[in-house]
């Protein structure tokens, strides 16, 4: 599996699904707990939109890190 990417690095090129971190101030867990699981990423946001997309349905502009999936079990 591939190491977390810092979206303050670089985001994601592609429209898809990643494994994201987010540190949402409305979140009410540990720091150690922070890992959302898996968000949509849309490479095709416009500027000053929020790309990610939880699950549940709502936009979360607090992902700090992600990665790309990891390759399916052969």
């Amino acid at each position: 599996m591939s190491d977390w990417i810092s979206c303050k690095d670089r985001l994601p090129t592609k429209t898809g699904i990643y494994p994201a971190c987010s540190m949402h101030p409305q979140r009410t867990f540990e720091a150690e707990n922070w890992i959302e699981m898996l968000y949509e990423f849309d490479a095709d946001a416009k500027r000053g939109e929020t790309p990610w997309q939880h699950g549940s349905g709502f936009y979360d502009g607090a992902i700090t890190h992600w990665m790309d999936l990891p390759e399916a079990p052969k």
